[in-house]
């Protein structure tokens, strides 16, 4: 019954980290998508700043700014890459616990039917050995009956031989 709820308990788990990693990489996709967003805003500001020298200095700490932004972002995707990758990790360790976990109830299954087949014959067997024993004790009584009835034909003998 333990290992049954550990089962449960381990599939559950593999459930939520599987469902966890899809959200991981959905998020991850999203964050690639704003990570080529941005990408291009840079290239579109760059173009910008060769038309327009006027604004140079302003569009310079815009381009700084997304700069640092998209860094943020592709750490921030590659984390959550890391995070996928650990949980895919995680995920086989359960999926190996698990089936370890199954051929130890399979075994102890197995353990259980053999012990439960020999407690049925030995229960057979003590049932058979109470029936011989109840016999034995009916002859018994039986023969204590004749050892009495002999004993007292010897004790009258006795009387009749003395008297």
């Amino acid at each position: 019954m333990e290992l049954q709820d550990e089962l449960q308990r381990s599939k559950r788990v593999l459930d939520e980290k599987f469902f966890e990693a899809g959200k991981l990489r959905d998020e991850s996709n999203g964050k690639g998508d704003q990570v080529v967003d941005l990408r291009a805003q840079v290239a579109e500001l760059e173009r910008d700043i060769d038309l327009v020298k006027s604004q140079r200095a302003d569009m310079f700490r815009e381009i700084t700014r997304l700069r640092e932004l998209m860094d943020m972002k592709t750490k921030e995707s590659i984390d959550q890459n890391d995070r996928a990758k650990a949980l895919d990790f995680d995920l086989q360790k359960t999926h190996i616990r698990i089936a370890e976990t199954e051929k130890v109830i399979e075994s102890r299954s197995y353990d259980v039917n053999v012990k439960t087949t020999a407690l049925n014959e030995n229960e057979r067997e003590i049932g058979r050995v109470k029936e011989i024993n109840n016999q034995q004790n009916v002859e018994i009584v039986a023969l204590r009956r004749d050892v009495d009835r002999v004993s007292a034909d010897c004790y009258d003998l006795r009387k009749g031989i003395e008297g």
